[in-house]
């Protein structure tokens, strides 16, 4: 079971919160992040690997700062929700 992490300038408390022995889900150090580019569109180099790990089963849940960070198009922002649904990946956003 893996967890991937997205865009989170927090990544290193997140990291920790989510290696906790008491919970049942280890994070990987797997981070997909965008900096330069802006969320506005879904054509960024991570987000596509992201994509790509979805496809290929590696990723079952997604943790993101705030949904912004993710996508700030409500129309892309339901296509990734989709896409998700298909393969039961969870979206855990963190504020």
């Amino acid at each position: 079971m893996m967890t991937c992490t997205v865009a989170t300038p927090r990544l290193q408390s997140l990291r920790g919160r989510y290696q906790e022995p008491s919970l049942a889900r280890k994070a990987i150090p797997q981070h997909y992040d965008d900096p330069a580019d802006s969320g506005g569109n879904l054509d960024r180099p991570a987000l596509q690997q992201l994509l790509k790990d979805i496809d290929a089963s590696r990723v079952d849940v997604i943790v993101v700062y705030k949904i912004d960070r993710l996508t700030r198009s409500l129309a892309d922002f339901a296509k990734l929700v989709e896409a998700f649904d298909t393969k039961s990946i969870e979206l855990v956003p963190v504020v």
